[in-house]
Parts: C-alpha cells; structure tokens; sequence
C-alpha cells in the first residue's frame, strides 16, 4: 500500500500602500520571539522551534500581516489569523506589536486575542553588555491557553487552568575568536519558566484511567482504538505533549563552530534539559554547505534520564 502526502509550508504575497504600510498575506512563518529556542511570546506560529534539525522549514500559518516602520525609533506590526476554538470551530486571532529603541535596547510590547481564548500580553528586548548579548522574553495571561491533561470523578479529560499564567525566557550569547578566525564558536545559554507545565511527572503515573474520549492511535501501521490507560498514552493520543514544554523549568546551551575544517562545513552540539524531572537530550550535528545550495548534515542525539521522564 502507498500513501502520497502533500503540504505547503509557506505561500505569501507582498504589496504595500506607498511604501509606507506593508502587507503580507498567506501561509508564512512570522519573525516573533527573539530568544532561541523557546518563544513565550510567540502566539502566531503554528509550529514551535525543534531543538532537533529538521528537513525543510517550519510551517508556516495563513494570515495577513502588516507592518508600518517609523524608521529605526518605531516599528508597529499587526498579525490576523484563524484559530481553533476547543478543536471545533474556528474564529479570529489578532495580534499587534510595538517596537522601538530605547537607548541601546530595542523592545516591543504586544498584545493577542481570540474568542475563547484568554487574552495575553507580552514584552521582549533585545541588548547588549560589554561581549554578552542579552535577549529576553515574557508573557503574561489571567488563565492559561494550553489544554492539559486532569482528572475528574476517576475519568481523564482535558481542561485549562484558570489561573494567572507567566512564561518567560532569558538567552545569554557571546561569539569567540579562535584559530585567528572572528567569532568561529557561538554560545547561547537559555533558560525558561513555562508557568503552564506540570508541577508533577504525569509519565510516572501508572494508574489505568477511563477516557472521556476513546483515542485513536496506530499500532502496527492500523488504527486501534483505546478507550482508557494511562496519562502518557492520553496525552500522546489528544496530541498534548509538546517536547520541552511539559514541565515549568528548562535549561539548554547551544554551541556553533563555524568553519569547521572547511568553509562549507559547521558543528553544531546542543543540550536541553528537564530540570524538574532530571533529565536531558543532547544533540551534534554536522552540517554542509556550498555556495551552489548543496546541503548534507548527520545528526547523533543521545537521551538521559530515569525511566518513564520527558
């Protein structure tokens, strides 16, 4: 049997009114978040960053976006997209942006919406002191947005806590010089807060629970239908778990040789850990390049940790 899937990434066209407002509307990937891994404030995308390399781009998300630059000291930003309200009906999101300079700093406020959906709020900025490079962000909302997993009257189902959520991230990078070549190694160091994860491992509990829904997963390339068991399986099953977003704190450094041998070539090694659940994965990547658009890497990812942890 042979299954041919299709997908389109990103589709947009650009036009402007004077040269004064800028439009993009289309499927895109919209440039929101400064930090390096983990975007609190990014609210558009549909796609999170990988830690891992992948094949291809992000996906992109269908909006319209408008942009109305005030030279360097202001930039305002404007993103209009659908949203899925509880998995049914879609509705519209909408998000705006302020940019600006204050000194040497650059930051922006922004704001997001939808029906639904609680509103958040989020600042980011952007600096520098002495050879460190500081980019930071946060946001703020009275309720979380993302769907966990709860129990209720012994049955597993899916709510979204009401309380004053925060989630922030804070990314340290400095370039060095080695082997009479500027900046050949980058270094960036991230933490983050996720104020929705877990404050328990949910993978280490084994109870057997009953589903609100029975899920549908395939197993052995057919599709089964699995009315209860565990937390992990509901959250796999419903599309819950999101790697590197399940627990509140998380930690990772990211490490870029340039030029490694060859002009063509870099080394990438990366490590992001669960500091709550004790655990880590870590990645080298290799990587080619040529001027012409020829592209090879291997990659080798390595996991630790005790059993039943992210």
């Amino acid at each position: 049997r042979e299954n041919t899937t299709y997908g389109m990434t990103a589709l947009f066209v650009d036009f402007n009114i004077a040269k004064r407002v800028y439009f993009r509307t289309g499927t895109q990937v919209g440039q929101w978040g400064r930090c390096y891994l983990w975007n609190p404030t990014d609210l558009i995308n549909v796609e999170k960053k990988s830690f891992t390399d992948k094949i291809g781009p992000r996906e992109g998300t269908s909006g319209v976006k408008v942009h109305v630059p005030f030279g360097t000291a202001l930039n305002l930003y404007g993103f209009a997209c659908t949203v899925k309200t509880k998995g049914k009906a879609e509705n519209i999101a909408g998000t705006g942006k302020a940019e600006f300079l204050v000194g040497g700093t650059e930051m922006a406020f922004s704001v997001w919406g939808a029906n639904a959906y609680n509103t958040v709020g989020a600042w980011d900025f952007s600096t520098r002191l002495l050879t460190v490079d500081i980019k930071g962000e946060a946001s703020v909302s009275d309720g979380s947005n993302d769907d966990k997993v709860g129990v209720r009257d012994g049955v597993l189902t899916k709510y979204r806590d009401d309380s004053f959520t925060t989630k922030a991230c804070l990314d340290l990078g400095r370039a060095f010089d080695a082997l009479d070549q500027t900046g050949k190694i980058q270094v960036n160091l991230e933490g983050f807060y996720n104020g929705s994860g877990y404050r328990k491992n949910v993978f280490r509990d084994r109870n057997v629970y009953a589903y609100d829904k029975p899920i549908t997963m395939t197993v052995d390339d057919e599709p089964k239908t699995i009315p209860g068991g565990s937390k992990a399986v509901y959250l796999a099953g419903n599309e819950l778990y999101s790697l590197n977003y399940v627990s509140r704190w998380y930690a990772a450094a990211f490490v870029t040789v340039n030029d490694f041998f060859t002009s063509s070539m870099k080394l990438t090694v990366n490590v992001v850990g669960n500091i709550e659940q004790k655990c880590c994965m870590s990645s080298v990547l290799l990587s080619y390049e040529t001027l012409q658009g020829f592209k090879a890497s291997a990659m080798v990812n390595g996991y630790f940790g005790e059993k039943d942890t992210e």
